[in-house]
This record gives structure tokens, C-alpha cells and sequence, in this order.
């Protein structure tokens, strides 16, 4: 177990559902935990008796929907003017990204949910590009209940040998993301090479 996983597990012994919302949240927003991790081992409290199943699985959906809203409002609201300062054009592939959004926007949303920084990028492009936040909560809602809903039960299950689990977890989320980048990056360079041939 990494240093900071443990300082993170010793807050959340400490100060339970609040500690649990407080990570989960700021995980989803931009910082580094590993919250797939730290979710496995409140599963694992939860076997224990020592955290209630419902009401950690409640609050570590409503602590990731609402960081990851804050980041989609985030870059909603200032995205583009940071942007055009730091670029001063819109950038050409952007209508390419607005395009991969209005097609595959709410699987995309749904399955990187189980990888952190994959999410992350997702939920402040869908945000840049003004995405339906109707379809965006909606889509974030049912992937991060799957994804918690997985976590907590595999955490229950596993008991003491979380440490594996979350290992596995971590590197299946990594492999996800990077095949979601891969496609995204294959739909975009086809539409690239349908509009320079038209």
C-alpha cells in the first residue's frame, strides 16, 4: 500500500462518509487519488460493519456527479476564453471534437467513469464544447453508479485481498482509457480525411 493511499484510508477510518465525499469529490474535479482504490477498501469496511453499504455507496456517487459537474461547469463557463488567450484561433480539430461528442458522447461519459484521468478530460471536453448537460448528467449519473456500485460490492468481496483487486482494477481502467483515446483519435483523423477529400 502507498503512502498516500494509507494517509487517505486513515482519514476516512477517521471521519467516514464525510472523508469518503471529500476524496471522491476532489478525485473526480482534477487531483490524483486513487479513488477506485479507496472505494474497494470502503466495500471492504463495509463487510467489517464499520461503514453502512447504501449509505457509502450514495455518497461516493453524489461526491463523484458533483465533481465531476463542477469540472463540466468549470470549463462550460471559462473554458473558451482560456482558450482564445492562450491560442488566440479556434482550433481546427475542434468541430471534429464537437462532432466525436454528439456521436459517442454518452458511452464515452458511461465507461470512463471507471478511469479517473480518462474522466476527468471527458467531463472538461464535453463542458469546453458546451455538450447537452441534460445528456451529460444523465450519462454521468448511471456510469458512476456503475462504477461505484463495482467497486464497493468487489471491495465486500475480496476482503483482505483488496490490495490485488485494486491493482487489477487500476490497469483494466488504464486499458480502457487508452482504447477509448485510440478511438476517438481513429473517428476524428476518418472525418479529418472525408472533409479534406470533399
Amino acid at each position: 500500500m502507498s503512502y498516500t493511499l494509507g494517509l487517505i484510508l486513515s482519514f476516512v477510518l477517521l471521519y467516514k462518509y464525510l472523508a469518503l465525499f471529500i476524496l471522491v469529490f476532489l478525485a473526480a474535479i482534477i487531483l490524483p487519488l486513487p479513488s477506485n482504490a479507496m472505494v474497494i477498501v470502503v466495500g471492504v469496511f463495509c463487510n467489517q460493519g464499520y461503514m453502512d453499504f447504501s449509505l457509502s455507496l450514495l455518497v461516493a456517487i453524489s461526491a463523484n456527479v458533483f465533481g465531476d459537474t463542477c469540472g463540466y461547469f468549470i470549463t462550460w463557463r471559462f473554458g473558451k476564453k482560456v482558450w482564445q488567450k492562450l491560442t488566440h484561433k479556434r482550433p481546427a480539430y475542434f468541430d471534429l471534437l464537437e462532432k466525436y461528442l454528439h456521436n459517442y458522447a454518452i458511452w464515452t461519459i458511461i465507461l470512463t467513469r471507471f478511469s479517473n484521468a480518462v474522466g476527468i478530460i471527458v467531463n472538461l471536453f464535453c463542458g469546453l464544447t458546451k455538450y447537452s448537460f441534460k445528456k451529460f448528467i444523465l450519462a454521468d449519473i448511471t456510469g458512476n453508479f456503475l462504477n461505484m456500485i463495482s467497486m464497493l460490492i468487489l471491495g465486500y468481496l475480496v476482503g483482505e485481498y483488496w490490495n490485488k483487486a485494486a491493482s487489477i482494477v487500476n490497469w483494466v481502467g488504464i486499458g480502457l482509457g487508452i482504447i477509448l483515446i485510440i478511438f476517438a483519435w481513429y473517428k476524428i483523423q476518418s472525418w479529418k480525411k472525408k472533409r479534406s477529400a470533399a
